[in-house]
C-alpha cells in the first residue's frame, strides 16, 4: 500500500438544511429483490443514475431497474421511484416543482436536493441538483446515508442487506466554497510514489468527496 505524506485535504463545508421527517422510509429491496426502479433520462445525468445503480446492487444484492420518466407510468404503484436529476432534465421532477413539493431555485452551482415523499401514488426520492456535477454528488451523498464510506483511497461498504429501506428526507445542500479539493505537493516525496490505478481512484472518489479540484 503507498501513502502519500504530502497529501493536503482542504476542509470542506456544505451548508445543510433539513426538515423533520418521518421515521419510515422509501423502500428499495425487500426479500433480497429490489423493490424499486431508478427513473432518468436519457443522457445527461445517465452516468450518475448508472452509478447510483451500480452501488445499490452491493447495498442490496440485487439491480434496480433503470427507466425513462415515461416508462415509470406503468410501473406498479408499489414500486419506490428513485427520481434522478432536476426539473430540466427530469419530466417528473418538472412536475413535482409544478405542483410546490419540491424547489430547486437558489441552490448554486454544486448545491443538491434529496427530497422524499409521496407522487402518483408512489413512494418517490428526488435525488438531483441543477447540472450533472451536483446531481453527481447528490447520488454519491444518498449512498453515504445508505452506510457507504467513501475515502480518497477506496470505497468501504456495510454487508448486504436484503431489505434495505432509505429513511425519508428532506435536504438541501449548498457550498459557499465554488473550489474544494486536493493538494499533491512534490516537495519531501515524488509525486511517482503513487500508481497510476491509485491515481485514477483518487480521481473517481474525489467526485464521491464532493470534491472538483486537483493541485498535482
Amino acid at each position: 500500500m503507498a501513502y502519500i505524506k504530502s497529501l493536503v485535504i482542504l476542509l470542506v463545508f456544505f451548508v445543510v438544511s433539513t426538515s423533520p421527517c418521518s421515521a419510515a422510509g422509501v423502500p428499495l429491496f425487500h426479500g433480497g429483490a429490489a423493490s424499486s426502479a431508478i427513473v432518468v433520462e436519457d443522457g445527461l445525468h445517465s452516468y450518475a443514475a448508472k452509478e447510483l445503480q451500480r452501488y445499490l446492487a452491493k447495498l442490496g444484492g440485487a439491480t434496480v431497474p433503470i427507466i425513462t420518466p415515461s416508462q415509470a407510468k406503468s410501473i406498479p404503484k408499489n414500486t419506490s421511484l428513485i427520481f434522478v436529476g432536476g426539473p430540466k432534465e427530469n419530466a417528473l421532477v418538472g412536475d413535482m416543482v409544478k405542483d410546490g413539493l419540491v424547489n430547486f431555485e437558489e441552490l448554486g452551482q454544486d448545491g443538491f436536493i434529496l427530497r422524499s415523499g409521496s407522487f402518483n401514488k408512489h413512494e418517490v426520492v428526488v435525488v438531483g441538483g441543477n447540472n450533472e456535477a451536483a446531481t453527481l454528488y447528490a447520488v454519491y451523498d444518498v449512498l453515504q446515508r445508505l452506510g457507504a464510506v467513501f475515502l480518497l483511497s477506496k470505497d468501504i461498504l456495510p454487508a448486504v442487506q436484503p431489505d434495505l429501506t432509505l429513511p425519508y428526507m428532506d435536504v438541501r445542500q449548498v457550498t459557499p466554497f465554488s473550489r474544494r479539493g486536493v493538494f499533491i505537493s512534490n516537495i519531501y516525496l515524488p509525486r511517482s510514489i503513487m500508481h497510476l490505478s491509485e491515481v485514477k481512484q483518487m480521481i473517481d472518489n474525489m467526485a464521491k468527496l464532493k470534491l472538483n479540484y486537483l493541485q498535482w
